[in-house]
């Protein structure tokens, strides 16, 4: 029986196809619209300001920099800043983009990706585009949920925040018990 593999094993030539076969070198980085674009792992493209911390977060306001693209935004958008241990931005994620007036925040989502980048503490945001900054019944049940869970995971929430254009709420300073 090994003498049939032997006798059928052969020796196949690659054909060359010319240079046209190759495909043109995906660049490293590509600006678009003034925003400079460059290559991610899986071969697609991301901001790059993504990559670079935005910042240390010792006060909410220290965070709404790294929330600009968000305020503006027509539709509820809930992000999460994965935070190090110096409070430093490591990255910030988008979680969920809902309707004009709400949005959902599952903690399975906003953990995954704090877990994935080994963050040590997270803050959670929120826009609201009408620009009422006052939170919702369903704002405080998701705050409450995520600091629940965030005891048996071990990754502390910080903080959630709403904003708006014309300004920004801090749950934890309205409602400090929440975050036990």
């Amino acid at each position: 029986m090994n003498d049939q593999f032997e006798s059928s094993h052969e020796t196949l030539e690659t054909p060359d196809f010319g240079e046209t076969s190759r495909k043109p070198a995906m660049p490293a980085k590509k600006t678009i619209g003034g925003v400079v674009f460059v290559r991610d792992r899986f071969g697609g493209y991301i901001p790059e300001s993504y990559l670079k911390p935005r910042g240390k977060v010792r006060t909410p306001k220290d965070a709404l920099p790294a929330l600009a693209s968000i305020r503006l935004s027509p539709q509820e958008i809930v992000v999460v800043l994965d935070l190090d241990g110096n409070n430093q931005i490591m990255e910030m994620r988008e979680i969920t983009r809902g309707l004009a007036n709400q949005s959902q925040i599952h903690p399975r989502e906003v953990y995954r990706g704090a877990i994935q980048n080994n963050a040590v503490s997270i803050l959670v945001a929120h826009n609201h585009p009408s620009g009422n900054l006052e939170p919702s019944e369903a704002d405080l049940i998701a705050t409450r949920r995520l600091v629940e869970v965030s005891k048996t995971i071990g990754i502390p929430v910080l903080d959630h925040l709403i904003v708006t254009t014309d300004g920004f709420l801090s749950i934890r300073e309205m409602y400090p018990a929440y975050f036990g």
